[in-house]
Order: structure tokens, then sequence, then C-alpha cells
């Protein structure tokens, strides 16, 4: 199940240092007004209008420009977003970063703990447009060395036997397949269905890394090439050949810098050319050999010359060697934004005709619902339920125009628009909750989550509804088990109830996360302006919230307090 997990943000408004965000199934943006929690949200939403170039004319962003988003203390005119990023085939996750200067994307980092494994720069000038790709091929090997391969998916529901011994081992029973023993790339390039063929190149390749010599490098020196004089004989024998090893891949490929590249067939053609260049010169400078000629180790027929099959691309043909897919440019927070939804506080109506063209998300959402092709409706049931609204939801449609709802209650239909604004603020939020996600009941083979913003889903809602709004979150959750929450919210009733529901064991800790904006004001050494606040099994929180916001209450009871013994006296 594909997971961002975390986002990280820099000089972006009131990001001015780097900030991460765990990203969980409920996720909660709360702090005092005007302290910048709208920025993550309106941040992801200019991205869903493209991430290649940032369009500020579209979208519900409400951003003006460029100049306008970045912080606006610092000195860079640039911003980062960061995507979690699995490289393919690999159980490692990175971090892709994406940096943007007047707003394009400048350039695109893959990144691990330690640092970058690779990133593509756009390079400009007035009459060409390049790319700049460096890589450390050093690090790319060794992850390549630990043989951590995914366990694939579709396979894995087929009940294929995981690793036996160090191999992947007797692939049955499933579809379209026939009975593979140590599956090679020669056979699994062959399975002609498509939706499952990088499936069992994932299991080639455990197989193919398993045979490796850990020689670790892509090139080998061949002996009858080199000139046997004296002297090139006696560097060999002082040990040129026994320096070919992993240990030394970093000597070799210190810093890999392609220049003058476009991600097209050029890429093909080059990039091992000029591989084979420098490490030539690598050997030529180190051991003042010449005449000198290589042919590529088992590792460099992985890399360069093994075909695998399709996924991020970067190319119009589906077939990449491995190097190419290693190194593709990543486009991962495409995925992410593409199942982004957002649901604003503009979201209720009290009209008792909605239109397609309106402001309000009611009407907007009551269209994709009424055209939503709905097998299983147990979570909308339970949730009127848990709000205590009686009766089915109906929705008409005329002239696929105008949508009129209806709660019916028997042969009684009552208007939306009768149920009061509360009820009308609501409905929106359940309805487009249905719509996104299919519930459980649906088997899904590739399932991605989907993440929802909400913002301000307790406007208008008595204490009671905003408490009750967390058991519907957890309803969601229990239902449509991909759905994530991102939630903009100043209501206290809706983190003590979350507080309960954990403490209760309905919510699980490590699934909510609550991140508090604090004013500028409040802004220390000790105090940042965001930070974490985690729900802990008990119900606790981890941290404390700032000034005014959960004490109000407290505060204004204090002082009528003090103000009635002053009157006393």
């Amino acid at each position: 199940m594909h997971s961002i997990k975390k986002l990280l943000i820099n000089n972006f408004r009131i990001f001015k240092n780097e900030t991460k965000f765990d990203i969980r199934p409920i996720t909660l943006l709360t702090g005092p007004n005007n302290s910048g929690k709208s920025a993550l949200t309106k941040l992801l939403l200019l991205l869903k209008n493209g991430t290649d170039k940032l369009d500020f004319e579209k979208g519900i962003h409400n951003l003006e420009n460029f100049e306008g988003v970045v912080n606006w203390v610092s000195k860079k005119k640039e911003f980062e977003v960061g995507f979690p990023f699995a490289l393919p085939y690999f159980h490692q996750e990175v971090i892709s970063r994406l940096t943007y200067t007047d707003s394009k994307l400048k350039k695109v980092t893959v990144e691990d703990a330690e640092g970058p494994i690779y990133s593509v720069e756009e390079i400009s000038d007035e009459f060409y447009a390049s790319l700049k790709l460096s890589i450390d091929i050093d690090k790319v090997i060794k992850t390549l060395y630990k043989k951590e391969i995914k366990t694939p998916e579709y396979v894995t529901k087929h009940g294929v036997i995981t690793p036996d011994n160090g191999r992947w081992a007797k692939l049955k029973d499933i579809p379209k397949i026939a009975v593979y023993e140590d599956l090679t790339f020669e056979e699994a390039k062959h399975l002609s269905d498509e939706e499952i063929s990088s499936y069992f190149h994932a299991i080639a390749l455990y197989n193919a890394i398993d045979d490796l010599d850990k020689n670790g490098l892509l090139y080998q020196l061949t002996d009858p090439s080199i000139e046997l004089n004296p002297e090139n004989l006696y560097k060999i024998q002082c040990g040129v050949f026994h320096d070919l090893h992993v240990e030394n891949q970093a000597f070799f490929f210190p810093d890999y810098t392609l220049q003058g590249l476009r991600w097209d067939d050029e890429f093909r053609n080059n990039i091992e050319l000029s591989f084979q260049q420098q490490f030539l010169k690598a050997i030529e400078d180190r051991y003042e050999l010449r005449n000198i000629s290589l042919e590529r180790t088992a590792l460099g027929e992985l890399f360069f010359n093994t075909p695998m099959k399709a996924g991020y691309t970067l190319l119009n043909d589906p077939v990449f060697t491995l190097f190419e897919k290693l190194i593709s440019k990543p486009v991962p927070h495409e995925t992410f934004l593409k199942d982004l939804h957002y649901v604003s506080a503009q979201r209720g109506s009290q009209n008792r005709v909605l239109m397609n063209d309106s402001a309000n998300d009611i009407d907007r959402i009551v269209v994709d619902y009424s055209k939503a092709s709905l097998d299983d409706i147990t979570f909308l049931e339970k949730a009127l339920k848990i709000l205590n609204i009686k009766g089915e939801l109906v929705v008409e449609r005329y002239q696929n125009y105008i949508s009129v709802i209806y709660l019916k209650q028997g042969d009684k239909k009552i208007a939306l628009a009768d149920l009061g604004f509360g009820y009308a603020q609501l409905i929106p939020i359940l309805l487009k909750i249905i719509t996104i996600e299919p519930p459980i009941s649906i088997p899904v083979v590739y399932s991605q989550n989907k993440y929802l913003i909400l913002e301000e889903p307790e406007a208008n809602l008595h204490p009671n509804l905003q408490s009750k709004l967390a058991d519907v979150l957890v309803l969601a959750r229990e239902h449509y088990k991909n759905i994530h929450f991102i939630i903009e919210t100043h209501s206290e009733y809706l983190i003590r109830k979350l507080q309960y529901l954990t403490a209760k064991g309905a919510v699980k800790p490590e699934e909510t996360a609550i991140y508090y904006f604090n004013a500028d004001e409040y802004v220390s050494t000790l105090e940042p302006k965001v930070k974490l606040i985690e729900i802990t099994k008990t119900g606790n929180l981890t941290d404390t919230f700032g000034p005014g916001f959960f004490d109000e209450a407290t505060q204004l009871q204090f002082d009528l307090m003090k103000l009635n013994s002053t009157q006393l006296n």
C-alpha cells in the first residue's frame, strides 16, 4: 500500500527552516488564527495544479504569486518540498526533494538519511536547456548489494512462496503464469501480462543479485588489452587488479556528473559511455596505465544490459535497463497529489436547489455522489446514526445541472435546508468520503492511499457534534482502510474526543498526529514554530499547546472570579 508518511517543507511561507510532517491516518493542524497552519494545505493544493511549473492562476489555494510564497524574511528566492520515494524494487524509502525557483521546478534530488543519492538539475541558457545529472554510484551499488528487494505485492496475494535459502522459489498457482524455479530475466521478460510482469522482474532481480561475484565494480580491466611492457607488468603485480573491489567504488566514481543531458534517447546512448570514460580516467590517473580497455562485470551487465519492465518512466519505451529505472526522474508526488482531495469551510448550503457551478462544495460533491456506483452504503448509514440523523439520503438530478438532496424518512422527504446549517456542514464531508474511496469489501489489487483535507470541519457545529465528528473519522478509517485525513481545526472537543477514543483503544496512538502552530510572539529556541504533539495510549498529550488555546475558558473563569472578588470588596 502506497503511503507518503512524511512531507518536507523548507523556505515556503512560515517555514523558514526545514520542517517535516509525519502524515498519519488522522493528522490535525491546529493553533491560533494567523499562525500559518494553512500553509501546508495551500502548498499541496498549489502543487496539485502541476509540479513542473507552478500555476497560481487556477485552483483553490488562494496564493497570488511565487514572490508571495517564499519565506518573506529569507534571502533565498526558492523553496523546497520533499516527498518520500521508494527506489524501484527496493525496500529503502528515500526523499524526493523538489526545488522551485521562479515558479519552475529547478532541481530534483533523491536522498537518504546520509545525503543525496542522485540529483537532476535543469541547466538553461539563452539557446539551450539541458539537464545535469549527479549520482553517488557507490551508494546505489551498495543499496543493490543489500538485496532488500520488495516482496511483490500482487504475487504475494496469490500465495507465492517467499525466498527460501536466499532465492525466490517455486512460483505457482498464479493466473497466466507457469511454474518457475529460480526465475531469471530471460524467463521474466517473456511474461505477457504487463500488469504483473514488473513483480516477476523483482524476483528475477533478487536472484540475479544473489548470483553476483561481490567485486562491486561495474567494469574490470581485460589483461590482453594492456600493453605488457615491464612498467605495466610491475604495476599489475603490485596489485592494480586487487584494488578493483567495492571499497574503491567511491574512488572510481567520486562525484559522477553528466551535463547537457535530456531525458530522451540521448540518455540511453551516452550514459554508459560516460561511465566508462570516467572509470578509465581514474585507472589511468591512479596507476599511470595506458592503452587499457574495459569489459563489464556481472554487476555492469545487470546495470546496463538488463531489461526491466515499466514503472515510473523517463522514456516512451516501456522497457528500461535497471540503471535507467534506478535514476529515472522521480515523480512519486504525482500519485499522491492525484489522490489528494479537499473540502473547504464553504462546504454547506441551505439552498433547496443546488447548482453545478456553485461556489459551495456541497453542490459539486452531490453531483459526484449521484454518479457514483455505490454497492455498499454501510458507512453512510452508521455515520448518520452516530450524528443522530434519522433517514436515508436521496439525491434527485434535473437536466444534469440541478440537484436536490433530501432526507427520506418513510414516505416523508425533508430537504437538507430544513435540517439546519450544522447538518448541512456535515453531509458534504460524509459524501466526499464515500465518493473518493471504495469500501474494503471491494477487492482492489493495487490500492493507493487517499488523502482528504478538511478545513475547519467543526464550523457551525454544536460542541456535541464536534465531539461526534471524531467518531465519524474513526468509523471512516475502519470502513475505508486507505483514507487519510489532514484536518485544519480549532476544535478542543474534536481533539479531546480523539484522546478519549485512544485511551479506549478505538484509535492506536500511532494513527494520529497533532501539529501545533505557535503564534510568532511565542516562538523561541525552546518553542518551535511548529511542534508535533502525540496522543499516548492512555489518552494524554506528549506536549502542551500554546497560550490561549485550550486554557482560554479556564483563564476567563479565573478573571471572572477575580472581578467578582474585587466587586465584593
